[in-house]
């Protein structure tokens, strides 16, 4: 049995990247995990999906705990109709990110090649040192991945929030 996790794959940019649902369409013991809380903006609800061969799905549902209610269920079904909110969700993404990654480089800050809705980057110091600053400056990074502990996750946001933060590492590092 192969688990999946497809929470990003609606960000990646590559055309025809495989998706692990064409190996459950040909029969396979695979289970894709699908959530409407990343490209979908619906993390507070809490909804995803998985997909899975009828036996695999049917043994899966007989154990499963869920506690949606309507409200969550309507609400994924209005996300899945709406295409104009994906498209938009995944061009500002790419922008907001293309910010960020302009400026670590004008800093001089190596990162990973994301995509994603983050960039993982070099500090250059313990991300609890950078975590300080930029909470001073009301933002909040993702906590250190040990063992990188230089290394520092932050999630894209509105185009507003990552200039605000492009501008704090700015302040900090320029």
């Amino acid at each position: 049995m192969v688990f999946s996790d497809e929470a990003y794959y609606d960000y990646i940019e590559e055309e025809n990247y495989p998706s692990m649902v064409e190996l459950v369409k040909e029969g396979k013991n695979v289970i894709v995990s699908k959530t409407l809380s990343k490209i979908y903006g619906l993390a507070g609800i809490r909804i995803g999906y998985l997909i899975a061969k009828p036996e695999i799905a049917k043994m899966l549902s007989d154990r499963m705990v869920a506690n949606l209610n309507m409200l969550a269920i309507d609400a994924a079904k209005a996300a899945l109709e709406d295409e104009d909110f994906y498209k938009f969700s995944l061009e500002k993404n790419l922008q907001a990110r293309k910010m960020i990654e302009t400026t670590l480089r004008e800093l001089k800050l190596e990162y990973l090649p994301s995509q994603a809705n983050f960039v993982f980057f070099d500090s250059k110091q313990p991300v609890s040192s950078l975590a300080e600053k930029l909470m001073s400056k009301s933002i909040i990074v993702g906590r250190p991945f040990p063992p990188f502990d230089n290394w520092c996750r932050i999630s894209t946001g509105t185009i507003e929030e990552v200039s605000i933060f492009n501008d704090a590492m700015i302040s900090i590092y320029g």
